[in-house]
């Protein structure tokens, strides 16, 4: 690194060298502005810098000011956004049709200061918006169409590739591209919506990020749409004669299990062996999956409710309301998710979640995952078993594991038959038992009784 650090140094020194000398590669003028996003960071007039950026409004730029670049934007050198007409002027704006100016670029200017250019004359539509994308928020003029038949402006910014932050007449919009960077690194790098934005206001303004707008609750809203949206378009809703979203439709479901009418031979029910069309399911409870009680319930709008892995919260709550619990001995050992199944776990609203898997893959079953109000109780299990049969209509045999089977199937039929929300798939046999994991820790009856 010794021998590396004053040539690599020198570079980015020269980097750093401006002023009034510098010429534009493309026209010869005073190259006083340079583009910190475009490869090689190229020096170029004002002119040609609106040229070259008409479609890459989200560039930064800086100026040269005197003996140093400082921060610029590029609606400074009269780059805005044209929506309607796949970036062209709106060809009916009044001010296309009275100004010649706007149909022409302007000459190229030698301004004193950043503040001194003169930008291209926008059209009467055109309004300053917030536009916030990977690499800051902007804040630049956007023209919309005023044709007759023009979309309504929201519309225009979704066909501009920008989601706007609300329908009526709006002010704000996310690019596409900063909203799925903005889910990947929530999904990889665990980034909660405030920390990702305060990210993007130290990228805007690194000295004052305070003076940056703030748009964070505009994030929050608009990337669960954000998200809502890509489910549909991924399973295809609303396209052509899709049907609307039903249970589990967003969920991707196991391709390898049995799937009648998609994976299943002909005949297949008539085979000798059984087993081998037959499925296996293991559910279990998590208790580090909490969630806090809302201080406004009311403000908790559900986008997709029951359309992925989680069950529809409805019909789930109106199944607790009517589960009957039953009083049991115990029968084995004194397991944690036995005895902690009705202990209060206040101030939370969820105290953890069950689900269901396949056992041989690894996919969780669609609309199997059921939140607990305390512990590990059976009738929350119970609802996630009857959608994992549901998942399964068809099949003859399924084989379930629970690491406290031998305490949850004593009364499991006399809770099914007493629900009205329960209830077992005609001709399925289901086998219960206790995965090798969990069994060794039961008693020694229940080794060769649950073992699978």
């Amino acid at each position: 690194m010794e021998e590396l650090r004053d040539p690599y140094l020198d570079v980015l020194y020269q980097a750093e060298a401006g002023g009034d000398s510098a010429q534009c590669g493309s026209c010869g003028h005073p190259a006083l502005w340079r583009c910190m996003d475009c490869m090689a960071v190229p020096k170029l007039c004002a002119g040609c810098m609106r040229t070259a950026h008409a479609r890459l409004p989200f560039h930064r730029i800086e100026f040269w000011a005197v003996d140093h670049y400082t921060t610029a934007w590029l609606r400074m050198v009269g780059v805005r956004i044209l929506l309607g007409h796949s970036g062209q002027a709106c060809p009916t704006s009044a001010a296309f049709a009275r100004n010649a100016v706007y149909r022409r670029e302007p000459p190229c200017p030698a301004p004193a200061s950043a503040n001194s250019v003169r930008p291209t004359p926008a059209p009467p539509s055109a309004r300053s918006m917030v536009i916030v994308d990977t690499s800051g928020v902007h804040e630049i003029p956007v023209a919309f169409c005023s044709c007759p038949d023009a979309p309504s402006p929201d519309l225009q910014l979704l066909q501009m590739g920008l989601y706007p932050a609300t329908s009526r007449r709006p002010e704000t919009a996310f690019t596409f591209r900063v909203l799925d960077h903005f889910l990947l690194t929530n999904k990889v790098c665990k980034t909660p919506a405030m920390t990702y934005y305060m990210q993007l206001r130290r990228t805007t303004n690194p000295l004052f990020p305070h003076m940056v707008p703030d748009r964070y609750r505009d994030l929050l809203r608009v990337s669960r749409q954000w998200r809502n949206l890509k489910a549909r378009k991924a399973t295809a809703v609303g396209f052509e004669d899709t049907p609307q979203p039903t249970r589990g439709s967003f969920a991707v479901r196991c391709p390898a299990c049995p799937w009648i009418g998609v994976n299943m031979p002909d005949g297949w029910e008539n085979d000798a062996d059984p087993w081998k069309h037959g499925a296996s399911a293991i559910m279990d409870g998590n208790f580090g999956a909490q969630h806090q009680a809302m201080k406004r319930p009311e403000n908790d709008i559900r986008l997709a409710d029951g359309h992925g892995f989680m069950v529809t919260s409805g019909p789930y709550k109106d199944h607790l309301k009517s589960a009957k619990q039953y009083r049991q001995t115990l029968e084995c050992n004194e397991h944690r998710a036995v005895i902690a199944a009705a202990q209060e776990r206040a101030p939370l609203e969820s105290t953890g979640i069950g689900a269901a898997a396949c056992s041989r893959h690894g996919f969780f079953f669609p609309h199997c995952v059921v939140d607990f109000q305390k512990g590990e109780q059976q009738k929350n299990m119970d609802y996630c078993l009857f959608w994992v049969g549901q998942n399964l209509a068809g099949v003859l045999l399924l084989l379930v594991l629970y690491d406290i089977w031998c305490h949850y199937w004593v009364h499991l039929l006399r809770r099914f038959s007493d629900s009205p929300a329960l209830s077992f798939p005609p001709g399925m046999v289901i086998s219960g038992g206790i995965g090798q994991f969990h069994v060794h820790a039961h008693r020694r009856e229940c080794y060769p009784r649950f073992s699978p």
